[in-house]
């Protein structure tokens, strides 16, 4: 029976990372992406923990929306001084209008005021579509390789709005549960934003 509950969490373990990895018991040790400052970084979920994945594009009005005024930034480094590894992910194309080459990457993440989360590029655009990646931002949080929440920042899918404002904003409601070992209030949402330019 344990066999059996070990083969069926390794085969819905493969549809989320089939670009990655034979279908097997093993899970993946590794997924490398380069970063903002051109190092390879692992973004596999951590075995214990939380992980955080935010899709980003800088062109996307959405995106420019939780950045201004420094709102994100802020969140990223609330959780990441909580223990929280947090990765801001660009699977942009690299024929797009909105790619960042590799000489601007830099220089962005510092105009976007990300500090201690890692800006990390999808260039293929495996990793996001694994994933199931739609918008920017979708985010999705797991807790020990455990995909706990995947939607929306928010419940204010305008432009304009003010997202210190926002009445349920569902990432941080569901990073706070997960701090305080309390059952997550949604696991699931319908993101919004614009499409990722794959």
């Amino acid at each position: 029976m344990k066999k059996r509950i070990n083969l069926i969490n390794a085969l819905l373990f493969c549809l989320i990372f089939t670009p990655y990895v034979a279908c097997s018991e093993e899970q993946p040790k590794e997924v490398l992406l380069e970063t903002s400052d051109g190092n390879s970084v692992n973004v596999s979920p951590s075995e214990k923990g939380i992980t955080v994945y935010e899709w980003f594009n800088p062109e996307c009005p959405f995106v420019q929306k939780i950045y201004k005024n420094g709102f994100m930034p802020k969140l990223q480094e609330e959780y990441i001084a909580k223990g929280a590894k947090w990765f801001v992910v660009s699977s942009t194309n690299k024929s797009h209008r909105d790619f960042v080459p590799k000489d601007k990457r830099a220089e962005l993440k510092t105009k976007m005021g990300i500090q201690n989360a890692l800006m990390v590029y999808d260039e293929d655009g495996d990793f996001g579509k694994a994933n199931g990646a739609k918008t920017t931002p979708h985010i999705f949080v797991f807790k020990n390789q455990k995909l706990v929440y995947s939607g929306a920042i928010d419940d204010s899918p305008e432009t304009e709005s003010e997202p210190a404002l926002a009445e349920k904003n569902y990432l941080k409601l569901t990073l706070d549960a997960l701090l305080s070992a309390s059952p997550v209030e949604k696991e699931k949402t319908r993101p919004y934003g614009c499409p990722v330019k794959y």
